[in-house]
């Protein structure tokens, strides 16, 4: 069931219940106290009945849901006051004119026997007139009484509960507000924590993108290979400390921290490691965020090259067409180090942070899927890419 279906099925309850209570009141008021205060005529008592429940209606609803909210609960006292001095105004002509018309139906019309019509008519009503609630104490005592006692109990009752729900709704809002302060502070403490940490870990990479640029001098001239592979280091510390700092970067650059980064694993495993890459599509037009595909291609070596010391490969390919980029790795996966292949949908925490990296960033926009069989795991990415915003000093 939804909230809307519980909310209409307690909105009917709610009228059902109001509409039975009425009709009870109507019953009690036609057929026990109206007969015994005013001793007169089925017809009297009938229209009288009708008329001070009508009003007895019109004044719980009138004040208790539209004046009492807006002036009561807010504290808007002059408008209150002069909400209450209308009320009573119009129950007093109310009873005027009902008394004025039932007046010639009344068993003491015109008889020396006076009824309890003709009394008040004659004693309180006729002789005040239209203003006697504000000029005569017992007219307006009266007048109370008569049509604004009943509802006066029922909106007294009403007044507690709404107190007494408007009173729990501001503990649980008060309640609520502390929970969210205190996560916030818990959330900022966290925040200034990570800042400290984030300040420090990027001292030891400083430190050691410095210290490759220096060693990068000192071989350059004594080892080909060695400075080739210090040069990618130090290019791979670059891309992760200063040009990974933005939103969005080309394709070719995210491609070639990629290449560099096969590079160092090439010269790590040597022979026995068949790598390849391969690319096609223009890369410079269109821009991805930065270090989305690092963890698929450490995943491969991590749970496939670096498994075993036996032959191994390792495939990637990057294919651009249109705006919809491929990006595909394969590795083996060696039947004795892994007797049973990958479930499709695990990863490491690499993996993890892609899927939700992906999900945060473009949405509705990739496909990750995950492949693994005895011989080959294969990880697969697809993504709706953007075209570069083109500067113009390019």
């Amino acid at each position: 069931m939804t909230i809307f279906d519980r909310h209409h099925r307690s909105t009917l309850k709610n009228i059902g219940l109001h509409l039975l209570a009425w009709l009870l009141l109507y019953f009690l008021d036609r057929n026990y106290f109206a007969p015994r205060l005013v001793h007169d005529n089925a017809e009297v008592v009938s229209r009288l009945s009708l008329i001070t429940w009508l009003v007895d209606i019109s004044v719980y609803y009138g004040l208790g849901h539209f004046v009492f909210p807006r002036y009561l609960y807010t504290r808007r006292i002059p408008y209150l006051i002069g909400a209450i001095l209308l009320v009573f105004q119009v129950t007093y002509l109310i009873n005027y004119y009902s008394f004025q018309w039932v007046q010639p139906y009344s068993d003491g019309y015109g008889l020396a026997k006076v009824s309890y019509v003709e009394k008040i008519w004659h004693q309180f009503l006729k002789p005040h007139g239209l203003l006697g609630c504000f000029t005569h104490l017992p007219t307006a005592l009266w007048s109370y009484s008569w049509s604004l006692f009943i509802p006066t109990v029922i909106l007294f009752f009403k007044g507690i509960k709404d107190i007494t729900q408007y009173r729990n709704r501001a503990l649980r809002l008060e309640r609520d507000k502390y929970e969210s302060d205190r996560k916030q502070l818990l959330l900022e403490k966290n925040n200034l924590a990570l800042e400290l940490d984030f300040l420090r870990s990027q001292i030891n990479p400083h430190f050691l993108f410095n210290t490759l640029n220096s060693l990068y001098v000192r071989v350059v001239d004594l080892d080909d290979e060695a400075a080739e592979i210090v040069l990618k280091l130090s290019d791979l510390m670059r891309y992760n400390l200063y040009e990974s700092n933005v939103e969005r970067i080309t394709v070719a650059k995210e491609l070639e921290f990629i290449q560099n980064y096969l590079l160092l694993e090439r010269a790590r495993h040597g022979q026995r490691v068949e790598i390849s890459y391969t690319e096609t599509g223009d890369f410079q037009q269109h821009q991805i965020a930065p270090l989305l595909l690092i963890s698929l291609v450490e995943n491969a070596f991590k749970h496939g090259a670096s498994k075993t010391r036996d032959k191994a490969f390792v495939r990637v390919e990057a294919h651009l067409e249109g705006s919809t980029f491929t990006f595909r790795v394969e590795n083996s996966v060696s039947s004795l180090s892994n007797p049973a292949p990958q479930k499709p949908n695990s990863g490491g925490v690499g993996l993890v942070n892609t899927r939700k990296r992906l999900d945060l960033l473009y949405p509705a926009q990739h496909q990750l899927s995950l492949h693994a069989s005895e011989q080959m795991y294969t990880a697969e990415l697809i993504l709706q890419l953007e075209h570069r915003m083109h500067s113009p000093f390019d």
